[in-house]
């Protein structure tokens, strides 16, 4: 992206964090998708105002709470390649307000407890839990999410402790 087009990007989501706008589903999907051309701190702001939003006009539509569910915990991930103590942040903010007691958004908890643990690994470099969770996925015959979290993992290594 050049300059131009960062700051229109940049332009268009102070308008949704100022209130001016709503977070509508477009809003969500386009924050998902631009997420790597974006600053840290601004993917910090998006992912709290999302929440907070999300919170304050909770709906039954479960395509609207999966979408912004995804969202966030996406945003979570492109924190952690990017400052991890602001992934961290997220990370505890996350906790507290998802509400993911459902097991009607299983995939997004086991994604979001992986994002947890990935976090933790980050600054103990104990990998017990998400060497756990690669055999339960493997137990479960979950191949492709397992092959994305290793994807994870490898890259989280190669920023933080360069191992492949």
């Amino acid at each position: 992206m050049n300059k131009s087009d960062k700051l229109r990007l940049n332009l268009f989501f102070n308008k949704v964090q100022n209130e001016d706008e709503h977070w509508y589903y477009e809003d969500v999907y386009f924050f998902g998708n631009t997420q790597s051309v974006l600053n840290a701190r601004k993917i910090y702001e998006l992912a709290y105002s999302l929440n907070y939003y999300a919170k304050g006009h909770s709906t039954s539509n479960k395509e609207w709470t999966t979408a912004v569910l995804n969202t966030l915990i996406n945003a979570l991930f492109v924190l952690v390649k990017k400052d991890i103590d602001l992934a961290r942040r997220l990370d505890l903010i996350l906790s507290e307000n998802l509400n993911l007691t459902s097991d009607i958004y299983s995939f997004e908890k086991i994604r979001f407890n992986f994002m947890h643990n990935l976090i933790e690994y980050i600054f103990t470099q104990n990998n017990a839990k998400i060497l756990r969770q690669f055999e339960f996925l493997q137990f479960e015959n979950l191949i492709d999410l397992e092959s994305g979290f290793r994807t994870a993992y490898d890259q989280v290594n190669e920023i933080y402790f360069h191992k492949d």
